[in-house]
C-alpha cells in the first residue's frame, strides 16, 4: 500500500511468520457398492500472520459440504460456509478506508454427467472497503473432466 500511496519501497524484514491451517472431516460417510465413497462433514481454515508485515492479520473459515445428499443424486456436491478477514492496524493505515471483511457463501454442485459438473453459487459478502455497500454475487461454475 505505500508503493500505491506515496511511490516508496516498501522497506525489508526478517523474523515475520505466519500459520495456516486447513481441516476437512466427514461426520457421516457411507460406502457406495461400486468403491468410493459418500457423506457430508465440516471444513475449515485458520490463518494469523505478523501484523507488522501482512494487511491480513488474521483469517478464518468455517462450514458444512459434502457428496451425495439426495440417493437419486449420487455425484451432487453441496456447501454452505461462512469467512472472516480481520486487517492488520499496522500495515493498512485507517485513511485507505479497509477494515474487516466477512461473508457467507452457498453452493450446490450438479452432476450433469460424471464428467460434467454445474455448480451454482450465491454469496454475500461485506466487503473490506468502509464506504461500499454489501453485495450479493451470483455465478456459476462448469467443470468438465476429462
Amino acid at each position: 500500500f505505500r508503493v500505491i500511496l506515496d511511490n516508496r519501497q516498501l522497506a525489508n524484514a526478517s523474523g515475520a511468520w505466519c500459520v495456516y491451517y486447513n481441516f476437512d472431516q466427514y461426520l457421516y460417510e457411507r460406502e457406495l457398492p461400486g468403491g468410493g465413497t459418500q457423506g457430508w462433514g465440516i471444513f475449515g481454515r485458520f490463518g494469523a500472520a505478523d501484523a507488522d508485515v501482512s494487511p491480513t492479520q488474521y483469517f478464518w473459515s468455517l462450514g458444512i459440504g459434502g457428496k451425495g445428499l439426495f440417493e437419486a443424486r449420487p455425484n451432487d456436491g453441496f456447501g454452505l460456509g461462512f469467512y472472516n478477514s480481520i486487517t492488520s492496524d499496522e500495515t493498512v493505515p485507517a485513511f485507505i478506508g479497509l477494515g474487516n471483511e466477512w461473508g457467507v457463501e452457498a453452493f450446490y454442485n450438479v452432476a450433469i454427467t460424471p464428467w460434467c459438473l454445474l455448480t451454482p453459487d450465491i454469496q454475500y459478502i461485506d466487503g473490506a472497503r468502509a464506504d461500499s455497500d454489501p453485495a450479493w454475487v451470483l455465478g456459476f461454475r462448469l467443470k468438465l473432466i476429462f
